[in-house]
């Protein structure tokens, strides 16, 4: 492959012609060229007035902190990114994805700055109103749980050959309808921990009931938050069925990273006796289903009178 000698006029031609904003900085920060296309794009009619200004003050005053530490981070060798809204001159609101990298002169000295900006407006609007219509979706699907749950709860009352069907599907909606409340909500998703006592607790502990929750505080995703929801609920139903939350006695839910994996422990002891079984109820099936679904691995032992469920999941879900 041939190399070429590309002199100064060439590269500089090339940066002239390049569709971002390109600018050259001062060690300090000062403006000192921006190609045609960058003003245009900054709607600068007149370049003369603003060479020499410094760049971050063109910023509004909450993104100047981070120009700053963009330039502290280029100075140490990394080529810094960041994306903020910034007005052009114009006062038209716009986005920019923002890199910047020091310049060294052949002597080696800090010869300033060059800073590459892609207007990016398009697609925050489009990523912006995707969120909004993805919060109406959670919206309606929430509402669509509630109108079920109650559809439900009316089919089942008086009946009681479907009554305790009814209850159990339910609290299951109930369970589901909680991870679809946390995922649509504006800010950040809470941790694991937390998610958990949300899940668990509407199932009605009772005094003679002991809950110990000791999970670790990893972050949660939309999918991590669903899958939780139907295995602890499970578990759940099944306790207000025959164990400890109808009973009295203690359940003990615990949480870990091991290595790429979650691994939660349902302990449950009842203050009824307890029935092991060998058969394999509908509900232990469709926990196995569930975790298999999410590539995890489901376990559930009788450890004298404790009930034992180990369920593991990939971290990244």
């Amino acid at each position: 492959m041939p190399i070429f000698d590309l002199s100064a006029s060439t590269l500089a031609f090339a940066l002239e012609q390049s569709q971002d904003c390109v600018k050259l900085l001062s060690p300090d920060g000062g403006l000192r060229w921006m190609n045609p296309n960058g003003q245009c794009l900054m709607a600068i009619n007149d370049f003369s007035q603003f060479s020499g200004k410094l760049w971050h003050a063109m910023w509004p005053d909450e993104v100047q902190h981070v120009i700053h530490k963009a330039y502290r981070d280029a100075e140490g060798g990394a080529v810094a990114r960041f994306k903020a809204q910034s007005p052009t001159a114009a006062g038209d609101a716009r986005w920019w994805e923002v890199s910047v990298q020091k310049v060294t002169q052949s002597d080696g000295s800090h010869g300033g700055f060059i800073s590459i900006s892609r207007d990016v407006t398009e697609q925050e609007s489009d990523h912006h109103a995707l969120q909004a219509m993805v919060a109406e979706m959670h919206h309606r699907l929430k509402n669509t749980y509630t109108l079920v749950t109650g559809m439900v709860k009316l089919t089942g009352k008086g009946d009681p050959a479907i009554e305790t069907f009814a209850r159990d599907t339910a609290l299951r909606l109930s369970g589901l309808a909680t991870a679809q409340t946390i995922a649509s909500r504006n800010d950040a998703l809470p941790d694991i921990a937390q998610l958990v006592r949300d899940l668990v607790m509407p199932f009605g502990f009772n005094k003679a009931t002991t809950l110990t929750v000791d999970v670790v505080d990893a972050p949660l995703t939309k999918r991590m938050s669903d899958a939780l929801a139907l295995i602890l609920g499970e578990l759940a139903v099944n306790s207000l069925k025959y164990g400890a939350v109808a009973n009295g006695g203690s359940i003990s839910i615990a949480g870990k990273i091991d290595g790429a994996e979650l691994v939660m422990t349902w302990g449950e002891q009842s203050q009824a006796e307890p029935t092991p079984s060998s058969e394999e109820g509908s509900g232990i099936s469709l926990m196995k289903r569930l975790v298999q679904s999410y590539r995890g691995t489901f376990a559930i032992e009788w450890r004298g009178s404790t009930l034992y469920v180990e369920f593991r999941l990939p971290a990244s879900l």
